[in-house]
């Protein structure tokens, strides 16, 4: 038999505790055991997008920052900033394991809603 110590270190961890690297190792090895590993690929695919929403996220500060003056203050769009981001975050996590449930790869259901919300700001730059 071919066993190595470093196996038993990732496999007596949480897998979704694992920096990107192991995780990524971690889900190519069950994949080549044939298991399932549809919530592994969401957390690894979750874990990769969030610099992408980090950006994302500064692209919408910028728009309610850079507002047009109306009757509302700023504290209300500093409140509605900080709603758009959880609405954001909520609705990724679920439409991720959405797409699980119905059978999509598990990169669809994270990046669609970046996808939206990308085309979404980038529809509000061109109405600044």
């Amino acid at each position: 038999t071919n066993i190595r110590p470093s196996g038993f270190d990732v496999s007596s961890q949480n897998p979704t505790d694992l920096n990107i690297v192991a995780l990524y190792r971690f889900v190519k090895a069950q994949k080549s055991l044939h298991r399932k590993v549809d919530l592994l690929e969401l957390a690894l695919w979750n874990r990769l997008i969030i610099p992408l929403s980090i950006i994302l996220m500064g692209i919408f500060a910028m728009l309610f920052t850079f507002r047009s003056r109306s009757s509302m203050s700023t504290g209300h769009f500093v409140f509605l900033g900080l709603l758009f981001g959880l609405f954001y975050f909520a609705v990724q996590q679920s439409v991720g394991y959405f797409a699980i449930l119905k059978g999509l790869p598990p990169i669809v259901g994270t990046f669609s809603i970046f996808v939206i919300f990308s085309f979404v700001a980038v529809g509000l730059f061109r109405r600044i």
